[in-house]
């Protein structure tokens, strides 16, 4: 399987540490993995000792068409099966590039305790997401309450 890893943040904290952990573990499993990382990120250092491919964009907030028409274009040019998002402001960019490319599957996790403010554009770019993963039971219960058409679609 292709995976697509979706991660803007600049500092190397657990949400990022879960993405490297994850990212390891993966590749070890024979999947292939591509990372959307800022320019400034930590993780292509964190991860250089492994075969990933690597996608540098601005990334700059939840409503950051052209990253997403970007993420659109690689998720067609390299065949990716599952685009995951970690980080908040990456969700809508990455549920807009699911709905330009349909057949690719979205996941998100979801690793900060605060409640998501899920306005319209979260609701409505989120909405294809088929799987929401929580950090732990109050995040879930956090995702479900901005989320409650979609709760059947959170774990922990």
């Amino acid at each position: 399987m292709k995976i697509l890893q979706v991660c803007s943040a600049e500092q190397m904290g657990g949400g990022e540490r879960h993405v490297a952990d994850l990212t390891r573990a993966l590749i070890e499993r024979g999947h292939s993995l591509h990372l959307a990382v800022r320019e400034s990120s930590p993780l292509p250092a964190a991860l250089a000792d492994l075969p990933v491919t690597w996608h540098r964009f601005g990334l700059r907030n939840a409503a950051d068409i052209v990253t997403a028409c970007r993420l659109a274009r690689v998720i067609r040019q390299h065949q990716i099966d599952l685009l995951h998002a970690h980080v908040a402001r990456d969700y809508p960019v990455c549920g807009l590039a699911a709905r330009l490319v349909p057949e690719v599957r979205l996941f998100l996790t979801r690793h900060h305790f605060h409640p998501l403010r899920a306005n319209r554009l979260y609701r409505w770019a989120l909405s294809r997401t088929e799987r929401f993963l929580a950090v732990s039971r109050s995040v879930a219960s956090g995702l479900a309450d901005s989320f409650p058409g979609l709760a059947s679609r959170v774990s922990v």
